[in-house]
């Protein structure tokens, strides 16, 4: 059996596990900032003024924190499954949705991660302003963070959903 597709003692593909593992931890920390943490709550939102515009929001608040929080629980409930020994017969399409949702999930985490960390990169080396890119001079503080922090996080979920999202050999 090949590296990405060994198996945990309890049956589960170990990218699956631990994608599942990387995503209640981003659910933590979206709980966390929802119940009024604030430690890199300001760097995740690229900025004090988004963080406290998000905070102010009612509305925004419960989508950013509590629904990205639920999200993520439910991307762990998908990697699990999807990472388990074959269903039983009668049971392919469901392994289909899944498949679909963790590959929607890669997609959209590698894409955040990417792109991100291009624009950060070029703000960091002053090829770009931070003011074209819709912050002031607080982004170029931010960049920093992203590029060592934030954008490696996501980059590493995408990869690690894309990992379960494939069909084991």
């Amino acid at each position: 059996m090949s590296p990405a597709g060994a198996r945990t003692r309890r049956g589960i593909r170990r990218p699956a596990l631990l994608a599942a593992v990387w995503a209640v931890a981003f659910a933590v920390a979206h709980v966390y900032w929802a119940l009024g943490g604030r430690v890199l709550l300001a760097m995740s939102f690229r900025g004090a003024a988004n963080a406290a515009a998000v905070l102010a929001s009612p509305p925004l608040r419960f989508a950013a924190l509590w629904g990205v929080g639920v999200l993520c629980l439910a991307g762990a409930g998908i990697a699990v499954l999807l990472g388990r020994p074959e269903p039983p017969p009668g049971r392919g399409t469901l392994r289909r949705v899944l498949r679909v949702l963790a590959w929607a999930a890669a997609v959209a985490l590698l894409l955040r991660g990417g792109l991100v960390a291009a624009q950060d990169a070029l703000i960091a080396a002053g090829v770009l302003s931070p003011q074209v890119a819709g912050g002031a001079g607080e982004l170029a503080d931010v960049a920093h963070w992203s590029l060592g922090l934030f954008c490696p996080w996501f980059l590493t979920g995408g990869v690690l959903f894309a990992l379960t999202a494939r069909r084991p050999r």
